[in-house]
């Protein structure tokens, strides 16, 4: 590879890198947002209904969106190993 495609290589896959980031961070917030909302839901309810199905399904809706927020912890973790240095 030639010094000219080398600079074309590097340069698209910057830009790859950055458009994974800008889509990334502002569905992480997304997700924690969602998940915070959940929380104080099922905190506000009385402790007898937290144990309801309602309560159990509001649990694990917000642990789905931990594991969301995980994985894409984890998509940008492996995004910079891979990707980080040009």
């Amino acid at each position: 590879m030639n010094i000219k495609e080398r600079t074309i290589a590097n340069g698209r896959l910057e830009n790859f890198v950055t458009a994974v980031e800008a889509e990334t961070k502002p569905m992480r917030s997304f997700l924690k947002e969602m998940r915070d909302r959940e929380e104080d839901k099922l905190l506000s309810m009385p402790d007898s209904l937290q144990d309801s199905p309602t309560g159990q399904s509001i649990e694990e809706y917000m642990e789905m969106l931990d594991e969301k927020i995980d994985a894409i912890d984890e998509i940008e973790s492996e995004i910079e190993a891979s990707f980080g240095s040009f």
